[in-house]
């Protein structure tokens, strides 16, 4: 089983270590990164998405709040 994923941080340096994770791990494929959620709603369709790895602080919408 492959589980589709998305990384939302406003960091790069924590996309690329989170980018680097799912990269060893054989049941992950990494969809999408975004620097904030607002992009990822913009992008409409997440019915594929099936696991969001999600910075909690980040400016405008904060991961709680998305």
């Amino acid at each position: 089983m492959i589980l589709n994923c998305i990384i939302i941080d406003d960091e790069p340096l924590a996309r690329k270590g989170v980018r680097e994770y799912i990269g060893d791990i054989d049941f992950l494929y990494l969809l999408g990164e975004y620097d904030t959620p607002l992009k990822l709603i913009d992008q409409g369709d997440l019915s594929a998405v099936q696991l969001i790895f999600l910075d909690i602080q980040m400016p405008k919408l904060t991961g709680l709040d998305f």
